[in-house]
């Protein structure tokens, strides 16, 4: 065999080694390249995860603070008609009437899942009864109704004068237990669930009504009498 047939054998063999060489670098870079991507979506993944752990805690923080202040300030549950909780929330004028401002719902909405509060704010505020047309009804009768919060928002809506505020989203199986029937309830628990990772939680907001009205009530429990004597 010539010097030039061995050298071409070399040189052949040379390249091929070459090829090999790179086909081993591709593989290591293509697996390097696979780690890193997967450690990027690990690291995605875990911060968008605490932020919604963040955003939910933040969102059970507010809600608990919300039914706190409204059931340590409020006067008196006044009923649970259907679905919803009345809390007779101020009392701006006489302590045997409750004005429409004065009166706040909790309400758990269905179809959006959420747990909110609705309010109007009227200024110069008719009684309850006044404002859905049946004055001289019994006023704890009246917003055991449930057709009393239809009335309210249809007279209140057009002049913007209804306020609904979202306490808690994302929210399911929501159910209101009180210790006593209205309008005798010191204790309110909320019992819901929450969507956290591939399943739901349970979760309970406790409120108790620190300042209650009970001695203005009248014997049969649907009215308010102006004192207790």
């Amino acid at each position: 065999m010539g010097q030039d047939e061995i050298a071409m054998k070399t040189a052949r063999h040379d390249q091929a080694f070459t090829v090999i060489e790179l086909l081993i670098g591709l593989l290591i870079t293509s697996i390097l390249m696979a780690a890193v991507a997967t450690l990027a979506f690990a690291m995605s993944t875990g911060a968008r995860d605490a932020e919604d752990t963040i955003r939910a805690e933040a969102e059970l923080r507010y809600a608990t603070l919300r039914l706190g202040e409204l059931f340590r300030t409020g006067r008196l549950l006044c009923a649970a008609p259907d679905t919803d909780l009345v809390v007779w929330a101020v009392d701006d004028r006489r302590p045997d009437v409750i004005d429409a401002n004065e009166v706040v719902y909790l309400e758990y909405d269905d179809p959006n899942h959420a747990l909110k509060l609705r309010q109007f704010v009227v200024k110069n505020s008719p009684t309850v009864v006044s404002a859905v047309g049946l004055p001289g009804q019994p006023v704890l009768a009246v917003l055991a109704l449930a057709s009393t919060k239809t009335a309210l928002v249809q007279a209140y809506t057009p002049t913007n004068r209804v306020r609904r505020t979202t306490l808690l989203p994302g929210c399911s199986n929501v159910t209101f237990m009180l210790d006593q029937s209205p309008p005798r309830t010191r204790r309110v628990t909320i019992s819901f669930d929450r969507a956290e990772g591939q399943g739901l939680r349970h979760y309970e907001i406790a409120a108790t009504l620190c300042a209650s009205t009970e001695h203005l009530l009248s014997s049969d429990e649907t009215n308010l009498i102006a004192d207790d004597d």
